[in-house]
């Protein structure tokens, strides 16, 4: 059930379907939302390993593949430049492009008046993503989650006053 989610929000988007809609809180609407940095790493903590299914595996394979994504065209482009390959460095060159197109856009979305942040910020970006990936599944695998003051991780073993009775 979506009581003890942590998106209880894509629960009722698996539910509804096509019913269901997620709208950018914005001035057209009249809705404004301001987090404050601290309110987003917690945030953070608090769902990227439930989002992993709690599974330190899932969370390797997507680190090596955020990896993969992210970091091979810097190194294709800079191996291409240097043994001067024209297709590697194209490729390279057209792959970076995109990522930082992509994480401009998501700027102007989000930041609207610091979008150009989004031309540069990607590496930075990736770094804080694979920290609190990784101290997400640490605080979950050590039975420790603060969010509001209080510990949301269930214990992983619990002491049984007596055996039960068959």
């Amino acid at each position: 059930g979506f009581k003890n989610s942590v998106q209880a929000e894509a629960h009722f988007a698996k539910r509804f379907g096509s019913e269901y809609s997620f709208i950018l809180a914005g001035r057209e609407l009249g809705i404004t939302s301001k987090k404050g940095r601290s309110e987003q790493s917690d945030t953070a903590l608090r769902i990227r390993y439930p989002q992993a299914k709690r599974r330190p595996e899932f969370i390797a394979i997507i680190l090596a593949l955020e990896l993969i994504v992210y970091v091979s065209p810097v190194v294709g482009l800079i191996i291409g430049l240097s043994n001067e390959e024209t297709a590697q460095t194209v490729v390279s060159s057209v792959s970076l492009a995109i990522l930082i197109t992509i994480n401009t856009a998501i700027s102007i979305l989000t930041v609207r008046n610091l979008w150009f942040i989004g031309l540069l910020s990607l590496p930075f970006l990736m770094l804080q993503e694979w920290y609190l990936l990784i101290r997400s599944m640490l605080a979950y695998e050590f039975g420790v989650v603060k969010w509001k003051d209080r510990n949301i991780c269930l214990p992983m073993l619990k002491a049984e006053r007596s055996l039960p009775k068959l």
